[in-house]
């Protein structure tokens, strides 16, 4: 087959494009447009691999991997580390997942406008039919997030009003399913958040009777964190609002961006 290297690189970016905007979708992430679109244009440049000879399947396994590192990078940013790796097995997961869809497609039909080599997809068809197509998969799968967040109970975000002493703060939260901290020796809830969020009520004030260590176990290795002991807090979600008396306030290492400050196990909203 003929290769045109503008469709190949076009169709590549427009891929590229849908299925980076599918992970920050999912975890809930809204980079700027100029870095998916930076990040979708180096994956049409690096689409040119199909002009190599073809590769073995490990080698085309780590060109895989390194370019969702690298993308995923330039995208949703490489810090934090649990934001960064989250968002390499989504987009990992989808493009391998939308390649395994190719691959079943041209084994069945094998249809003439499709080649594969070196884990790039080229189709030889008019770009408008490609947006077409990936705009119902990027719909598609919007589509099947949101069945599955509506009859789930804790996918949602959540505002966390945590009292210490005479001030209170506020924070933005969110429930996530990965958080399993839990206190050694079960009396509080765990939220995990960051020091320049908590700077505003705990700067100046004498802590030590407060202080806790949590230690954790991440896919990165065991570590502790620093903790600090709150009268109180207040957790409301769109459908409910749980009071907690004494939760520890965890400080990660790393600060959390994005849309939220601050971490809820939803064991905390039983």
């Amino acid at each position: 087959m003929v290769v045109y290297l503008d469709v190949l690189i076009i169709v590549n970016i427009l891929i590229d494009y849908f299925l980076l905007r599918l992970t920050g979708f999912i975890i809930k992430e809204k980079p700027k447009p100029f870095r998916i679109l930076s990040a979708s244009f180096l994956g049409g440049g690096l689409s040119l691999l199909i002009l190599l000879p073809k590769l073995n399947g490990l080698l085309q396994i780590a060109f895989c991997i390194i370019s969702c590192l690298i993308l995923c990078g330039i995208s949703f940013g490489f810090k934090p580390m649990k934001k960064f790796f989250r968002s390499f097995v989504i987009l990992f997961c989808a493009s391998n997942l939308f390649g395994g869809v190719i691959i079943s497609l041209k084994l069945l039909r094998n249809p003439n406008g499709i080649y594969i080599k070196n884990s790039v997809v080229y189709f030889n068809i008019s770009p408008l039919i490609l947006i077409v197509s990936a705009s119902v998969y990027y719909i598609g799968a919007v589509i099947l997030k949101y069945i599955f967040e509506k009859n789930g109970k804790y996918s949602e975000n959540c505002t966390i009003t945590a009292y210490l002493e005479n001030s209170c703060i506020t924070l933005k939260g969110i429930v996530d399913t990965g958080n399993s901290l839990t206190d050694m020796f079960g009396i509080s809830e765990i939220i995990i958040t960051d020091k320049k969020s908590l700077d505003g009520i705990i700067k100046n004030k004498d802590l030590s009777s407060r202080y806790r260590s949590i230690p954790i176990k991440t896919v990165m290795g065991s570590s502790l964190l620093d903790g600090y002991r709150f009268d109180k807090a207040e957790i409301t979600t769109e459908k409910a609002k749980k009071k907690i008396d004494s939760p520890v306030f965890a400080i990660s290492k790393e600060n959390i961006d994005g849309d939220y400050n601050a971490i809820v196990s939803p064991r905390s909203l039983l």
